[in-house]
């Protein structure tokens, strides 16, 4: 072996099969060209195994010294035995190595795919395919590993002139059987291992890598903030992107757990999955955490780590039955959408007329809410005095926005369009062990505006997004709402998310003698929340609550026609600036004011001061 300097990397090259060394004996060979003989010191079992050298020394050695290793894999040997056993001592390697970094593990693809080798233990690390980009990446790797020594466009370059060389290497591969043998003494330098050796491997990978090989999960802490001076638990929302980015973890294999070690329920939602921004993660806190405002030392945490491929944990909450986890259910005969917990069974209509109706005045309305109050037993809370006798309104319905306005600087308002008479259409939609969710969309519509001092009237292109989401246990929907607005290249960005605008919610919901809840609207008409209901037997109750400013709230509404029916109808009006952040609220069996404080404590706990993270 060459006389190295003490810059020089170690790499472990691993191989099994006459087609696996070849590739081994192609890269030892081409590497010291591309990056420079004094940088590498490569290491393969058929070169580098001193003649009568004990060879368990030889290995342990090199294994534990490496810094990076290349696993050359082809169709025939993905499985093997020895290449196991060696990545395996490269991961017990990282284990115990301190402050020298831990190995990069590359394996490196020969005549297999990437798909092929997902249910084996390679699967835990980057693989890189024998191709030139691949290959370049790999080098890349190494390059940096070895501290950069050339530049950049050097790099390249060489890399280019020598491509060739190994390409060639490549193309001209040994052929041999597809089966590989099966037992250890047919690998490579197998006659040389003592029984030592070989029980070392093998209670190394009992005990570290049941039932696969791969390296030790990295741990990453998201910090809790409670802005609340109280204990509390409940779910959090935070932004996936950013957490994807630093860890790599596949969304299918997020594993989070509290810093006593038990797993939470957790499930990552795509709200546009034209735009991987809009994920989300979403988890349950089942523990309670103290008061941590954010910026205060010592936050409560959790833990992020990847779930192996084989892992499902008896005690993972997500390995569970999913039968009482929540449900998007979508009916698209119907026009209809369908948010399911153990507590409520929601219906959203996305159609103006539903199926068996020719009223053409539906679309973004929940047209029924089944609220459960036994096994066997649900009441209707838009019409319990209607299904008590058998009779319900079929106009019954909530949560239905309207209108969509344009408002000015002095609020003189544009309206842009009645958006019931209109279907929107869904985004996405989610079920998981935390919540169901379902994003939907108006129609475009087009609408004028002009900025303050200036002569030039802008056509505005706007689309109301709305996500709305049932959590399990929950009595209550949050609903997130966003205006989508294109302009026609006269303004940028920064300034359409300032366009002010009005919506406006209708309700339709029988509670009997609406009159004995006028004064208690009136008085809170201003606030951020209200509450609605009465103590009539079975006592339905409404809440409402929002970030955005609340006003105008009318009982009857004032463009309603129908004199008889008009002391169910309410309608209230939202200022909103690009988005805001909703919640319904429905209570069966509890007189108003108790529903009045419940409807305030969610607006605390949800709204106004929800418990959140970040990636530490």
């Amino acid at each position: 072996m060459d006389e190295k300097t003490e810059e020089a990397i170690k790499i472990f090259i691993s191989w099994s099969g006459e087609k696996s060394k070849a590739v081994a004996e192609a890269l030892r060979k081409w590497m010291p060209r591309v990056i420079g003989k004094k940088y590498i010191d490569s290491w393969m079992s058929e070169h580098d195994i001193t003649a009568g050298a004990e060879w368990r020394n030889e290995l342990r050695k090199a294994l534990r010294t490496a810094r990076y290793a290349i696993v050359c894999i082809t169709e025939t040997n993905y499985n093997s035995p020895w290449i196991n056993y060696e990545v395996g001592y490269l991961v017990g390697a990282n284990d115990t190595k301190a402050g020298a970094g831990n190995i990069g593990i590359c394996p490196y693809l020969c005549g297999v795919s990437k798909d092929e080798i997902k249910k084996t233990p390679l699967d835990a690390y980057q693989a890189k395919s024998g191709n030139k980009e691949e290959t370049l990446k790999l080098i890349e790797a190494i390059h940096k590993a070895a501290g950069e020594p050339l530049e950049e466009d050097q790099l390249q370059i060489i890399f280019e002139k020598y491509w060739i060389d190994l390409e060639n290497d490549l193309k001209n591969l040994p052929h041999e059987p597809v089966e590989e043998p099966k037992s250890l003494p047919h690998e490579p330098g197998a006659s040389q291992i003592s029984e030592s050796v070989e029980e070392d491997l093998f209670v190394y990978l009992q005990e570290k890598q049941k039932p696969r090989t791969p390296l030790p999960a990295k741990v990453y802490r998201l910090s809790l903030f409670n802005p609340l001076n109280r204990l509390r638990k409940g779910h959090v929302v935070t932004q996936w992107q950013p957490i994807m980015e630093t860890s790599h973890i596949p969304k299918d294999r997020v594993l989070i757990s509290d810093h006593r070690g038990d797993i939470l329920p957790s499930q990552i939602d795509f709200i546009d999955p034209e735009e991987p921004s809009s994920a989300v993660l979403v988890f349950s806190l089942d523990k309670e955490v103290p008061y941590s405002p954010e910026g205060g030392s010592g936050p409560p945490f959790v833990n992020i780590v990847e779930r192996e491929q084989s892992q499902t944990p008896t005690d993972d909450p997500q390995s569970r039955d999913t039968t009482d986890h929540p449900r998007c259910e979508v009916n698209n005969l119907k026009g209809q959408v369908k948010l399911i917990n153990n507590l409520l069974e929601v219906s959203l209509e996305l159609a103006p007329a539903p199926l068996g109706t020719d009223k053409r005045f539906f679309a973004g309305s929940v047209s029924s809410v089944q609220y459960k109050v036994s096994e066997n037993k649900s009441v209707e809370i838009l019409d319990a005095f209607g299904e008590a006798i058998g009779k319900t309104d079929d106009l019954k319905r909530c949560m239905q926005i309207d209108r969509l306005d344009r408002l000015d600087r002095l609020h003189a308002t544009e309206t842009i369009n009645v958006l019931i008479e209109e279907p929107y259409e869904i985004v996405s939609k989610s079920s998981g062990p935390v919540r169901a969710s379902v994003t939907i969309r108006s129609q475009p519509v087009d609408c004028e505006f002009r900025m303050p001092h200036s002569p030039r009237t802008h056509e505005l292109r706007c689309r109301l997004q709305r996500v709305i989401s049932l959590y399990k246990d929950a009595n209550y929907l949050l609903e997130e709402l966003k205006i989508m607005v294109v302009s026609d290249g006269g303004l940028d960005i920064d300034k359409m998310a300032k366009i002010p605008f009005g919506i406006r919610y209708f309700s339709y919901i029988n509670f009997g003698n609406a009159i004995e809840c006028k004064d208690y609207w009136s008085k809170v008409s201003r606030s951020k929340w209200f509450a609605v209901g009465t103590e009539w037997e079975p006592s339905p109750g409404y809440g409402f609550a929002s970030d955005a400013r609340k006003d105008r709230m009318r009982n009857p509404h004032r463009e309603y026609d129908d004199k008889s029916n008009e002391h169910k109808t309410l309608s209230w009006d939202l200022s909103v600036v690009q988005s805001a952040l909703c919640l319904h609220l429905f209570k069966n069996g509890e007189p108003p004011d108790k529903l009045q404080s419940e409807v305030e404590m969610r607006w605390s706990e949800l709204i106004d001061k929800p418990i959140t993270a970040s990636l530490q």
